[in-house]
């Protein structure tokens, strides 16, 4: 970590939160501050694209510059977190399965060996309900939301796919138009000519604005493929200014489009919240799918094998 670096306000960095490694900007500096272990934490980041109920005063070694390294880094932890994750959920599933679907072998096992056996699954089963008594249920998971998709929309998507990881090509980077001014177009159309505000022109406004907020969260975590890695860590390290909404485009943010009932699902908003967004993205989807051919590229490029070859070695 970076206990020894000096960074300045402004700066754009990677930081820790938690087992993860986000991008962030320093605010401000204060040498004299203490966290609440009384650790000195000189530096007042705000994590690019969250709300900023999230700055906090952070510890030195809790930043590091942005550099390949660290991006890789911060790569590593995302897919390892991600692997741990789908880990948990299988075990969660086969533990689910199991109390569905009949005694386990070891309980098979016992049933065949008489008094002892079934004695010993009872006394198991009272204690696992005693167990469960105690225990607060958690909520459950909200189901998905579905936002459908035109077809044609689906079979670019599917085309992208191939591009990408069977013909190793990529989009050519910084993209015109990007995703800002996609979203900002498309709001600029819906509320042009609005002589005051309405709660649908709010929402649009809301929505557009969650979306490249989405979207410069999930580009790193979600929406890229592994061959993609190293052209982000290019990108990010020659325009550590920008966010990511202002450099890539309509190809990556047509596949935010199909993680969104995921993490839409996530979320605090009540049902009719959520169904108004719903309705709100399919017509962003609808306006989008119109002018495809404006966001869209036709063909991408095929990178050098020096690119290839770094590309493989991650």
């Amino acid at each position: 970590m970076s206990d020894e670096l000096s960074f300045e306000v402004g700066q754009k960095v990677l930081c820790y939160h938690g087992p993860l490694i986000y991008e962030a900007k320093i605010k401000d500096k204060d040498d004299t501050h203490k966290d609440e272990d009384n650790k000195p934490a000189p530096y007042y980041i705000h994590y690019q694209r969250w709300a900023s109920r999230w700055d906090e005063w952070v510890t030195a070694d809790r930043l590091l510059p942005v550099t390949e390294e660290n991006i890789r880094l911060q790569f590593e932890l995302q897919e390892k977190q991600g692997k741990a994750r789908g880990a948990s959920t299988k075990r969660d599933k086969d533990k689910d399965g199991s109390a569905r679907g009949g005694p386990t072998k070891r309980g098979r096992n016992s049933a065949n060996q008489g008094g002892q056996g079934a004695g010993s699954e009872t006394d198991r089963s009272a204690t696992k309900r005693r167990r469960q008594e105690n225990q607060t249920p958690e909520p459950a998971p909200e189901p998905e939301i579905p936002i459908p998709l035109p077809d044609m929309i689906n079979v670019f998507l599917v085309e992208d796919f191939e591009r990408v990881t069977k013909k190793q090509q990529l989009v050519p980077l910084p993209r015109k138009p990007s995703v800002k001014t996609i979203l900002s177009r498309y709001r600029d159309e819906k509320l042009q000519g609005a002589t005051r505000r309405t709660r649908a022109e709010d929402l649009c406004t809301e929505v557009t604005d969650g979306l490249m907020a989405y979207f410069d969260r999930a580009l790193g975590a979600l929406l890229l493929y592994r061959f993609e890695r190293q052209q982000y860590v290019d990108v990010v390290t020659a325009n550590p200014d920008k966010t990511m909404s202002e450099v890539y485009g309509g190809e990556h943010l047509l596949r935010l489009m199909v993680q969104l009932p995921t993490l839409i699902a996530q979320t605090k908003m009540d049902q009719d919240g959520v169904f108004a967004v719903r309705d709100q993205l399919i017509d962003f989807i609808r306006w989008f799918s119109e002018r495809r051919s404006e966001f869209l590229l036709d063909d991408y490029d095929n990178p050098d094998q020096g690119y290839i070859n770094m590309a493989r070695s991650h």
